[in-house]
């Protein structure tokens, strides 16, 4: 179990964005194989979030290289 009084950012730290990504693949895969329902998925993926600074789906702390921001 990990300790409640570690603090990640997955959008300052590369380590911890490549943690929070490689968990983030886990929790779909061990979804996808029915093992966890959606319910219990989203609230997982909610508390990673949470752990990990992480406010959106999009961009986790990333800067664009271009000055115009990136286009997807």
């Amino acid at each position: 179990m990990a300790n409640p009084s570690t603090k990640w950012n997955a959008n300052t730290n590369p380590e911890d964005f490549v943690r929070y990504a490689r968990l983030l693949g886990v929790l779909s895969n061990v979804y996808h194989q029915g093992a966890i329902t959606k319910e219990e998925a989203e609230a997982i993926k909610a508390q990673l979030m949470k752990n990990y600074g992480v406010v959106s789906d999009w961009g986790v702390g990333r800067k664009s290289a271009s000055k115009k921001g990136s286009k997807l």
